[in-house]
């Protein structure tokens, strides 16, 4: 299935879920600024480290549309679940 559009301006930002709580956010992060990610924003929970979820930030929308596809790729063994943010 085809992946959503990006918008036609800023902000350009996938939303990433599925992420294992054991990751460190240091290697989720890693693994986005690898593919360009501008940024990695992670909604905070007291009792965990994260929510198994994040926000990434991109500086166009080609990028985002090239993460968006990521979609199912495995990290810290469990497969992504990325599409565009709204």
């Amino acid at each position: 299935e085809a992946a959503p559009d990006a918008p036609g301006g800023p902000p350009f930002t996938a939303r990433c879920g599925n992420i294992a709580f054991a990751a460190p956010r240091e290697a989720v992060e890693a693994f986005f600024q690898e593919r360009g990610a501008a940024a990695v924003r992670w909604p905070t929970a007291s009792d965990v480290p994260h929510k198994g979820q994040a926000y990434v930030e991109f500086d166009d929308a080609d990028a985002l549309r090239r993460c968006v596809a990521l979609d199912g790729t495995e990290l810290e063994g469990r497969p992504l679940k990325l599409e565009v943010a709204t």
